[in-house]
């Protein structure tokens, strides 16, 4: 009988198998059996490819728990009808295999219709059994017989053990798949049980799903001894046991073998060096330390790993990438930096490009926010209209059941958004009934029109968020449980008319790590966005007692999968057209910069935007550490972010700023005040007036509070108005076009002066510094800077 101790299906939907060698089905059997699937495809060869050598390896496990071989010769004997027969069995068998009712069904009727092929592949291949001869629709009973009597099976425990492979869930919820194939090959099941228990230990008290180098240590394991250096071979076992590992005397060589061996691969495979050495230093040595370090596992050397030196590179040569046309560019933004830019490439860079990026994302996630919300409300007045169709055992379907999901219909999506709100979320494999014919065709269309969250639909909220609030990271973003257990709203607060969102930022270290964050209104609306665009997710995990209930961010894959944790990755590849072109429309941009745009559209690219754009509007690195929620000011911050040409024209432009404050100051009633400021560009002139001439008023209550008043203060002398007055001068004489901040400054000016000459101002003393500023006009203060 097949061992029902263990509930987990023997192959796993979300395993990769390409490591696990072919031992049942030989090659030419294998051959065989492509020829014959490809005999019998309705679609293109190359698009079937990954699914036929899919099933050929699960094919294969089944032959080996079950103890069964297949080669060309058996082929041609009556045996291969029970041999095809049991393969149907388990293809039909959720405690082999886990796969959704279209997917299992898409496995058997590609093995299915592969036998039939075989007749025309090689006419000595005769099938007699009725499950290679009858109608699809007349499968349903053979199939049921079929599975059973696979499932009586006495399966070969060592087999469907390998076969099950080795997962570890994080403290966070994600499974991790662990390659430890090659160690069980090498060290055999004890061993790799032991190491397995750890590693699960390990990883089960993080909240990150890694377990590092593990790959690469049992890949160095199973090529030993020719994985070892030349120059440490000498007198080395020849072959790993648990003796050898635990041998302290040969701890050290290992070690520093699997180093040398790891950073050779690693680095030819294109891996930088700092990288390879980060992670060895850190990652791995404290995993080896706490995970692998046992009595019964790896001994470490007493003096610890072998480590690398890593000489960090600086941070204006981190994120750099190389372009098409040979330039090297800063990729950590939204915008593409050249590392090699002039003082006016840096302000048209800084002040246009990354502000009309960010904007251009920010209206594209608004339009996708905004459709998603329709979709939702659409699905909700659908309902009302529509008819649900039941679910219904099999064979006992009433007389135009199917017509009323069927994409025929006039009135099918009605049915479908009514047949959702009838019966909640439920998830394609696991819910009892097959999806695909209940809602009447593609269930991932249907997700997306219903608004679910389906993979890549949270990202524009999250893009939105922030923006709003670049304090916020992904992990940030992931950990917020919206709930406690008992249903009540935990993740975010109100007090004193402010909405606070409480996460974890890991990275901060265990003593900062909880993180408060003030929402501003539309960061609050976006975050009851995401909770009612996940809520069905919510409920049906609710109802299942799965804790995962708790969190903000949920999605459901590609359709109407088990909901999971939302993974905030970049997008999908295979939506970036759609995206491009979604974003060229919305934004009235070409499809070029829109492709480019949405290729670099990131949350991480959105917090450095937004962070540099902080920087250059204030010029305080402090202050853009403050925004992006750094627990303190990290002076070498921006380094990361923008090339060293343009830090340093930020940073002198700064100083000159500075030095002028200083200058305006000293000379205070003098006539060669403003020609000894030498202002240079229309930004500088911008600057001080917005620091010099206008400030806000602050409103104190009796009660010790402030406010900031809509009204503004000018502080105006003769200097300044001066200044006003020799640029609207200059405006009206200009015989080209000019900037959009001198006509700004001239406006208000012409306001000013206005306001000064009429009645309403009773300040004699700054009508006489009007008179006296224009007895001083002198439009040479500005040359160079009107158009600048």
């Amino acid at each position: 009988m097949m061992n029902t101790d263990n509930v987990l299906p023997i192959i796993r939907s979300n395993a990769r198998y390409d490591e696990y060698p072919f031992e049942a089905i030989d090659e030419p059997a294998r051959g065989l059996l492509r020829q014959g699937m490809i005999a019998n495809l309705r679609r293109k060869p190359h698009e079937a490819s990954s699914d036929i050598e899919r099933l050929l390896k699960i094919l294969d496990a089944a032959l080996q728990v079950t103890g069964r071989t297949l080669s060309v010769r058996h082929m041609y004997t009556y045996r291969f009808n029970s041999t095809c027969e049991l393969l149907v069995g388990a293809l039909s068998s959720s405690r082999f295999l886990e796969a959704s009712p279209a997917r299992r069904s898409g496995y058997i009727g590609l093995f299915r219709f592969g036998v039939l092929g075989l007749g025309k592949v090689d006419h000595r291949i005769q099938l007699r059994s009725r499950i290679f001869t009858n109608a699809t629709s007349s499968l349903a009973q053979p199939l049921s017989e079929l599975r059973d009597r696979f499932e009586r099976l006495s399966l070969i425990d060592e087999k469907a053990w390998v076969w099950r492979g080795w997962t570890a869930t994080s403290s966070a919820g994600v499974t991790t798949v662990l390659p430890l194939l090659k160690v069980y090959q090498v060290m055999g099941r004890p061993f790799t049980e032991r190491l397995h228990a750890s590693i699960d230990q390990y990883i089960s008290a993080r909240a990150a799903g890694v377990a590092p180098l593990v790959k690469e240590l049992a890949s160095f394991m199973q090529g030993y001894p020719e994985t070892m250096p030349h120059e440490l071979r000498s007198s080395i076992p020849t072959r790993l046991s648990s003796a050898v590992l635990q041998d302290k005397a040969f701890a050290d060589r290992f070690w520093r073998g699997f180093l040398v061996w790891h950073v050779t691969t690693a680095f030819e495979a294109g891996t930088k060096m700092t990288s390879i050495a980060a992670e060895w230093n850190r990652q791995f040595g404290r995993f080896a330390t706490e995970a692998l370090a046992s009595p019964n596992l790896f001994v470490i050397p007493s003096g610890g790993l072998p480590r690398l030196d890593r000489r960090g590179v600086p941070g204006e040569r981190t994120h750099v990438r190389i372009t098409a046309t040979g330039e090297e560019v800063k990729c950590k933004l939204l915008t593409d930096v050249p590392l090699q830019a002039t003082d006016e490439q840096a302000l048209g860079l800084l002040v246009r490009d990354i502000e009309s990026d960010l904007g251009l994302v920010t209206k594209w996630s608004r339009a996708e926010v905004q459709l998603t919300n329709a979709r939702i409300e659409r699905r909700r007045q659908l309902a009302k209209d529509g008819k649900p169709r039941r679910i219904q055992s099999v064979g006992s379907n009433e007389p135009g059941h199917k017509w009323i999901s069927d994409r025929e219909n006039p009135a099918w999506i009605a049915n479908c958004a009514a047949t959702f709100e009838h019966y909640g979320f439920l998830v394609e494999g696991k819910d009892q009934c097959d999806l695909s014919a209940l809602y009447g065709g593609s269930l991932s269309d249907l997700a997306e029109e219903f608004g679910l969250p389906v993979r890549d639909v949270l990202n524009p909220y999250l893009n939105l968020l922030v923006s709003e609030h670049p304090s916020m990271t992904p992990a940030f973003l992931r950990s917020i449980q919206i709930y406690d257990k008992r249903g009540v709203k935990s993740g975010i607060s109100e007090g004193d008319g402010v909405v606070t969102l409480h996460g974890l930022k890991r990275r901060r270290g265990p003593k900062l790590a909880a993180q408060d964050i003030p929402l501003t209104p539309q960061g609050y609306e976006l975050i009851l966005q995401i909770i009612e665009v996940t809520k069905p997710l919510r409920d049906y995990l609710r109802k299942r007692g799965d804790g995962n209930w708790r969190y903000l961010l949920l999605s459901c894959s590609k359709g109407f999968g088990y909901p999971t944790r939302y993974r905030i990755d970049p997008m999908y590849p295979a939506r970036y057209e759609r995206s491009a072109q979604q974003l060229a429309e919305v934004c009235s941009v070409d499809l070029a910069k829109a492709r480019g745009l949405v290729r670099r559209t990131s949350l991480p690219t959105i917090r450095a935007s937004k962070a540099v754009l902080i920087y250059v509007e204030t010029g305080s690195v402090s202050a853009m550490s403050k925004a992006l929620g750094h627990s303190q000011c990290d002076e070498g911050l921006l380094s990361h972010y923008l090339p060293m040409p343009i830090l340093e024209f930020f940073r002198e432009r700064w100083i000159r700023l500075f030095q002028t404050g200083i200058i305006l100051e000293a000379l205070t009633g003098s006539p060669f005040r403003f020609r000894a400021s030498a202002f240079s560009t229309l930004q500088e002139m911008d600057d001080f007036l917005k620091h010099h001439a206008i400030q806000t008023i602050t409103l104190s209550d009796s009660d010790g509070t402030t406010e900031v008043s809509s009204k503004v203060m000018f502080g105006l002398d003769v200097d300044i108005l001066t200044l006003l007055i020799s640029l609207c001068s200059a405006v009206e004489r200009a015989s080209q076009p000019v900037g959009a901040i001198a006509l700004y400054w001239t406006k208000v000016a012409k306001k000013l002066v206005a306001y000064i000459e009429s009645p309403q101002c009773i300040r004699h003393d700054i009508k006489a510094y009007l008179e006296e500023a224009r007895s001083r006009v002198d439009t040479t203060l500005l040359d160079g800077v009107l158009r600048a």
